[in-house]
């Protein structure tokens, strides 16, 4: 038997693991993975923090789960983990960070949304969790400006959503007039 471990991990390491998938289908999965995803990219993003490897968190999916034994084969100090439920037409996702040592929560939160915007409940879930990870875990500065940028991205992007759709709107419009219009002409001929 080998002797246990005595390396103690860094204070300022988190794993991301897969978000379990409650809903009856299985097929809504890409969800659930999605939100882990999420985090992790985000949670990258803080310098200073250790984020194990998506790879090495997901090698965890689907087994039974133990938090100083994941924290251990992990090198890591804390674990966000949480789990997706679709009852009907929202989903319901419930988030952690605990205390991989002693599987001690630090933080919980639940969320129920609408599927209909499922990118604005992965950013608003893993903004959140980076906002609890920064009071303990310190970079507050390079996160505030981080968080800033990230903001500032998804309006961007919504902006530029809102600019596509009255694009194709606009396009539709005319070729409806358009269309209208030649019928009328051919209708005289």
């Amino acid at each position: 038997m080998a002797p246990a471990s005595t390396n103690v991990p860094d204070q300022k390491s988190v794993a991301v693991l897969p978000f379990v998938n409650l809903s009856d289908d299985k097929g809504s999965e890409y969800f659930s993975d999605g939100v882990s995803e999420e985090l992790l990219t985000v949670l990258q993003k803080i310098p200073g923090l250790h984020v194990a490897a998506r790879t090495s968190a997901f090698s965890f999916k689907g087994k039974e789960r133990h938090s100083p034994g994941i924290g251990q084969k992990l090198g890591v100090a804390h674990l966000v983990e949480g789990v997706c439920a679709n009852p009907a037409t929202r989903w319901r996702i419930a988030a952690r960070l605990t205390r991989a040592d002693t599987g001690e929560e630090l933080w919980s939160e639940n969320y129920t949304r609408d599927l209909k915007d499922v990118f604005a409940v992965q950013t608003e879930l893993a903004q959140t969790i980076v906002e609890q990870l920064r009071g303990r875990f310190g970079g507050a500065d390079a996160v505030r400006r981080r968080k800033r940028k990230f903001k500032r991205r998804c309006k961007r992007r919504k902006k530029a959503g809102r600019k596509i759709s009255t694009r194709i709107n606009c396009y539709l419009q005319g070729r409806f007039y358009e269309n209208r219009h030649s019928e009328k002409v051919r209708a005289k001929l």
